[in-house]
């Protein structure tokens, strides 16, 4: 988790919500270098998604 989800995480957490952090879901963390070089299709992220909710 990234610094700046710190205070979404917080919030979540207060109004009882589940967190999810997006760039979680759209980027594999499959490059250490540079996570963003390979962003997940659309259609997965969905799924991704509609498994998690």
């Amino acid at each position: 988790m990234q610094v700046k989800a710190h205070w979404e995480k917080a919030l979540a957490e207060k109004l009882n919500y589940q967190f999810i952090d997006i760039e979680d879901i759209y980027f594999p963390k499959d490059n250490p270098e540079y996570m963003y070089l390979n962003p997940r299709p659309f259609e997965e992220v969905e799924r991704i998604l509609s498994n998690i909710i």
